[in-house]
């Protein structure tokens, strides 16, 4: 699979690439930040389609818990999570959890990307880890605060009494 990343782009390819990122281990010393790039190019070039948008998202997590790779990742690729794609729940795991990934995203600056991240992976309570939970606590806090953020706050609201009545 990894020999795909070196092949020209072409928009069959470039799907094939997005479509089985998901199934890689990206934590593994194979990957580098060509292969982040090149998968970063093919999935910006794939069109949307629920199938693609959970492909990139979980991707684009599973990179995120890779400190190696994680700074690699273009903030257009990060904007794929406001389209608010939800992941099968058994495709939420811990590693997605991290307190690095959410202060990975904070750093980005963009209130909409941080609250689809929170969103999503408030699906599960079961693999937050202590450390995430206390970045999330703090990104709420100091983001989601003060006027305008009104509507953002709702979201959140809904979404975490809609996990907890399930």
């Amino acid at each position: 699979m990894v020999a795909l990343f070196d092949e020209s782009s072409t928009p069959s390819l470039d799907r094939v690439i997005t479509l089985v990122s998901p199934y890689l281990d990206w934590d593994n010393h194979h990957f580098n930040q060509n292969m982040v790039t090149r998968w970063s190019t093919a999935a910006l070039a794939v069109p949307y389609t629920e199938e693609v948008g959970q492909s990139v998202v979980y991707t684009l997590l599973q990179i995120a818990s890779v400190d190696a790779l994680r700074q690699h990742i273009p903030v257009s690729v990060w904007s794929w999570s406001r389209n608010r794609t939800f992941l099968p729940p058994v495709w939420v795991g811990g590693y997605i959890r991290t307190a690095k990934v959410v202060h990975q995203i904070r750093a980005l600056g963009n209130i909409e990307i941080l609250k689809s991240y929170l969103l999503l992976i408030w699906l599960e309570w079961k693999y937050l880890d202590n450390s995430a939970v206390t970045e999330m606590r703090t990104a709420i806090r100091e983001v989601f605060n003060g006027a305008g953020m009104e509507d953002h706050r709702k979201d959140l609201i809904g979404r975490l009494n809609h996990v907890l009545e399930s």
